[in-house]
């Protein structure tokens, strides 16, 4: 997500919160994204769902090599998930998802096409005491 400090977005560029909508019809006018990115302020709380997601795959593609071609097959890929990467992996979770994402308000901001949310655990014993809960 983080843009050139000199680039501005315009009403008809699509929205920097990654929801896939135009500026104009999405955050124009509640988030002033051009003193965000000028600023360099953190850009994360502006953010959506979907535009986390997508900061998320790009930061595993570079990570991985995904777009550099090198992968064959698939003992090249698994060549790949050193623990150097592994680390790369978590901080660009965390990085996409820092620790004081509102959760909440993240979910109420988003459209009703929403249908998952990765929580970073599948234990089945966190998975089965948060079901009870609902």
């Amino acid at each position: 997500m983080p843009m050139a400090k000199n680039r501005k977005i315009s009403r008809n560029d699509l929205c920097p919160c990654g929801t896939g909508l135009k500026f104009k019809q999405c955050c124009y006018g509640k988030v002033d994204w051009n003193a965000i990115f000028r600023s360099g302020k953190d850009w994360r709380p502006y953010v959506s769902i979907r535009g986390r997601n997508i900061h998320f795959v790009n930061r595993l593609s570079e990570i991985l090599q995904l777009n550099t071609g090198e992968i064959k097959n698939l003992t090249t890929y698994k060549e790949k998930f050193t623990a150097k990467v592994v680390r790369e992996i978590h901080e660009a979770i965390f990085e996409s998802w820092p620790s004081n994402s509102d959760i909440i308000r993240i979910l109420e901001s988003t459209s009703a096409d929403v249908s998952g949310l990765y929580i970073g655990d599948y234990d089945i014993e966190y998975i089965t005491s948060v079901m009870l809960t609902m």
